[in-house]
């Protein structure tokens, strides 16, 4: 929805939509090797689902490309949107980089799981009762 639209959905106060955003898809630019960081785009979306996050996720890698940016990787946290965005490549085997398309010289984008957030389910699986990370072999 455009802001003008959502402004004249508040002064009319005939609503294009019922549905409030649950959650902010952001896409964040970030340096290897200097101090650039900033959020590229914000989406506020009611629902998100990994084939939702497709086309936007290449369409930023574009534009960031033809900034003159070159994208190395995308670094994301292991949920089932960002899981099933990286599936999507490669359905049938386990997919850690694809080439990028945007790329003069048709170079490898890496997905790299968020570090944080691998610690955190680690944590998380230690804690939790009903899932088992040792297995027990017959010696």
């Amino acid at each position: 929805m455009h802001l003008l639209d959502f402004e004249r959905e508040i002064i009319d106060e005939n609503p294009l939509s019922s549905q409030l955003a649950k959650t902010v898809m952001v896409f964040m630019v970030r340096g290897l090797f200097n101090s650039l960081q900033f959020p590229y785009v914000q989406f506020p979306c009611a629902d998100l689902s990994g084939d939702m996050l497709f086309d936007p996720f290449w369409e930023a890698v574009r534009r960031v490309e033809t900034c003159g940016l070159k994208v190395l990787g995308a670094t994301l946290d292991g949920n089932s949107v960002n899981r099933r965005l990286i599936k999507l490549h490669n359905p049938k085997e386990e997919v850690y980089k694809v080439k990028n398309p945007y790329s003069q010289e048709r170079r490898d984008l890496f997905f790299i799981p968020d570090p944080p957030h691998l610690i955190k389910t680690t944590r998380n699986c230690w804690q939790s009762k009903c899932r088992h990370l040792w297995v027990r072999h017959n010696m």
